[in-house]
């Protein structure tokens, strides 16, 4: 079984990937790899950890922000060709793929090939989470690729302008995300209930 989970930060990828990873499936986490091609670039500039590459990439309002995105997709999408190419050698493998939120913003080739040698699940958020969302990304950012959905209004400080249009970006991503999967499930809901691995495996093929 060959899995791919999508979705925005926060809905339970890595949650579920790490419960697969240890009922034996091989597990690729974006977030991590990414981390480690930017190291180089983090270590000159003083940053290690997730939480430092969101401060070294910048939010969208910032000057840095344009050109370090643009890095972290380049990575992101090399990370991606790498996952690929171990999918391809190792095909009767039990694999899961953590995707970052931003894997609908690399290019239409990989995406391809994702959808042809994996399982796209798509972890889906209910409109009520979107305010959790933001409060946990402003309080604890992670890199995000905006695409273009941040435009600050005349007059607006950068913070209002970041609330008005995180949702914004959340309804396009989601556009995006509904096209890429194979299966869709509400992330957030299998958490909190008494759900194993097996339940979640079970929880994919019903879907």
């Amino acid at each position: 079984m060959r899995i791919t989970l999508i979705g925005m930060s926060n809905v339970g990828k890595s949650y579920w990937s790490e419960k697969l990873e240890k009922s034996g499936f091989k597990r690729f986490c974006c977030d991590d790899m990414i981390e480690k091609k930017l190291e180089p670039i983090l270590k000159k500039e003083g940053y290690s950890g997730i939480h430092d590459m969101s401060k070294w990439m910048g939010q969208p309002y910032e000057e840095q922000y344009d050109d370090n995105a643009r890095k972290y997709i380049f990575h992101e999408t090399e990370v991606l060709k790498e996952i690929l190419d171990y999918i391809k050698k190792n095909k009767g493998n039990n694999i899961v793929v953590d995707t970052t939120g931003s894997v609908i913003h690399t290019n239409n080739i990989i995406l391809h090939q994702i959808k042809m040698l994996t399982d796209v699940i798509y972890l889906k958020t209910s409109s009520s989470e979107v305010e959790k969302m933001l409060k946990s990304y402003i309080e604890h950012p992670k890199p995000v690729f905006w695409s273009n959905q941040f435009q600050k209004g005349e007059n607006e400080s950068d913070m209002k302008a970041l609330k008005r249009c995180y949702p914004k970006l959340i309804s396009f991503r989601r556009l995006l995300y509904n096209r890429f999967a194979d299966k869709t499930i509400y992330g957030e809901k299998l958490r909190y209930k008494n759900i194993n691995e097996n339940d979640f495996i079970k929880k994919i093929n019903e879907a």
